[in-house]
């Protein structure tokens, strides 16, 4: 017979997959957003300095033509 959900006594590898303990989950969940941060930080820098520059030369040409 065929069902959607399989039980476990047909599958015992279900019973040997441990939970996660709450604090294990929250160090895993602050390394993954670390190591993002970390792998990421030198785009966001560039896109920041990018638009920085953007902006000085958009508030230069403003004093340009406001002369």
């Amino acid at each position: 017979m065929f069902t959607a959900f399989p039980s476990e006594e047909r599958i015992p590898a279900v019973k040997m997959i441990p939970r996660l303990p709450f604090g294990q989950l929250m160090l895993a969940m602050l390394l993954g957003v670390g190591a993002g941060l970390y792998i990421y930080k030198p785009l966001i820098e560039r896109h920041q300095f990018e638009q920085r520059q953007q902006n000085t030369k958009v508030q230069i040409t403003d004093v340009e033509e406001n002369k």
